[in-house]
Order: structure tokens, then sequence, then C-alpha cells
């Protein structure tokens, strides 16, 4: 019996074991707020916003753009950086800029300024690599198939922040890594008129690749994980749940 088939005929019950996992997560991890950065006005908010919701062929965001908040947490301001992520570096910027892959100008630096997490409106935005905020380092962002320019929302984790100088200008970026997708992309739950909408993926990653260098300007929220394990015949599939929240912002 396959996973999916399972899923799409989950019963009532089944159903109120996700919602009852879901719901105290989302209650205790989302509430609360901040002021928003006072120099930054509404008009500017919305720009921002639909920096990151209106992906198209089109797009041009590049890092530099102005956002509600800042890099916290400060871990080195000379990081080298190993050969893989240089090089998806590289790679990004050549696709962004739209240069050439081969063409070795302008040069790219190989070393950066990492911190630990971002700041943005309301929320704290943390990494791997400070294991004390791991739990807030679990983002989804926009990307466009690159078959069918068709746009989906794709969850992953937050290995580091870093800025980057780049032509002459401050590039904020993540180096983020992404999670497959599980045969049966979303599930979405009604019990006792409570919804949550929540998301099935695989617990594995994608390999390191381009789109692994990410714009802070281009996350869209975090979302709470947890894993699940569903029963079929003989056999035990563990998935990752995603639950996603949504940025805070108080103007």
């Amino acid at each position: 019996m396959q996973v999916e088939f399972w899923i799409n005929s989950i019963s009532s019950d089944e159903a109120k074991i996700l919602l009852d996992l879901a719901l105290p997560l989302l209650d205790k991890k989302v509430r609360g707020s901040l002021k928003m950065t006072e120099n930054f006005e509404s008009e500017n908010l919305v720009a921002y916003l639909n920096m990151a919701d209106r992906i198209v062929d089109s797009t041009e965001i590049t890092g530099t753009e102005r956002y509600p908040g800042e890099m916290i947490k400060l871990i080195n301001e000379n990081v080298d950086l190993p050969n893989n992520i240089y090089d998806n570096l590289v790679e990004y910027y050549n696709t962004i800029y739209d240069r050439d892959l081969y063409d070795p100008q302008p040069t790219v630096d190989r070393f950066v300024t990492q911190f630990g997490r971002l700041k943005i409106g309301a929320d704290i935005y943390g990494s791997k690599i400070v294991p004390r905020y791991e739990n807030r380092s679990y983002i989804r962002a926009k990307f466009m198939s690159y078959s069918d320019e068709s746009v989906d929302i794709y969850p992953g984790q937050i290995q580091c922040f870093f800025q980057h100088k780049y032509i002459n200008e401050i590039h904020h970026l993540a180096y983020v890594r992404w999670y497959q997708p599980h045969a049966t992309r979303r599930h979405y739950l009604s019990v006792d008129n409570e919804c949550c909408d929540i998301e099935i993926w695989q617990e594995k990653f994608y390999n390191e690749a381009r789109d692994c260098i990410l714009p802070v300007q281009r996350i869209l929220g975090r979302f709470i994980p947890t894993t699940y394990k569903f029963s079929y015949g003989n056999g035990v599939q563990k998935v990752l749940v995603v639950i996603p929240t949504n940025k805070r912002f108080n103007i």
C-alpha cells in the first residue's frame, strides 16, 4: 500500500492526531510581537513583502535590497568560504547578474562576514551554526521551476547568514539546505472546525547547489518542523511535517 494513498485516505481520528500535534506548536511559538523598525515606512514594507511573494522569471532580487531588519550575532568578520559554498556563490552571482560562468571578471572575493541570526520585523531567524536558535532556522521560500515556469514554495534549513561585497555593494545572504518533496506534497486537515495547513516532505536535503545561496529578502517566513511516522502494511515511513507560519509586523 502506497504511503500517499494512506495519507489521502486518512481517517478523522488520524487527522486529529496530526492537528493535536500541530496546534500546540503554533500556539506556543507564534504568539508575541515586537515593534517594527521605526524608519521603515509602510509603503517600503509592502514593497519588501512583495519581493518574496512575487517570484517570476523577471524577478531580480540580488540581496542588496533594503529590508526592515538586520543581521545580528556576529560570528566572524573574515571567514574564508569552503570551496563548495564559494563555487555556489560564484554561480549565483553569474546567474543573477547574467554573466558567463567561465568569465573570470569581476573577481568574487572568498571572504565574507558571517552572522548567526537575522532580525526581520518581529521575527528572529536562527541558523544551524548557533544551536540555541536552531529551532528558528527553518524557513520557506518561493522558486520558479526550470521546466514549466511554475512557482512553488520549498522548505529549508538555514546553515548561516553572511554579508558579502560584490560590485561595490553589500549582499545580505543566507546559505540554505532545501528539503526534497514527498510524493504527497501537501495535506490539509480540518477537524472539529479547526483548520491547519500542513505539508509533508522528505527528511533529506537536495544536494548543495546554486539555489543554496538565498537573498534574505526572499524569505517568506519560518515553519515549525516535526516528524511523523506513517504505518502502512508491515512498514513504517518517517516524514517531515512542515507547519507554516507567517512574517509578523506591527505597523
